[in-house]
């Protein structure tokens, strides 16, 4: 990749000669994303936010509020 930078600030990218080639060759050529670790950390999220409210509601049925 070739790119145009203005101190911080990126104006301008461009794919190299290599990596044009490299695209050509592979058509396919996607970013792979792990589904497996996305669900997993939804699943593990949502499983702590119902423990936290079985928690609380718990306690306040004991506390007899």
């Amino acid at each position: 990749m070739e790119a145009q930078i203005n101190y911080n600030e990126i104006i301008d990218v461009k794919a190299s000669y290599i990596g044009t080639a490299y695209y050509a060759e592979n058509p396919t050529l996607r970013n792979p994303v792990d589904w497996y670790k996305i669900i997993t950390s939804i699943a593990l999220i949502l499983t702590a936010i119902a423990t936290a409210a079985a928690l609380f509601i718990g306690c306040n049925a004991l506390k007899g509020n």
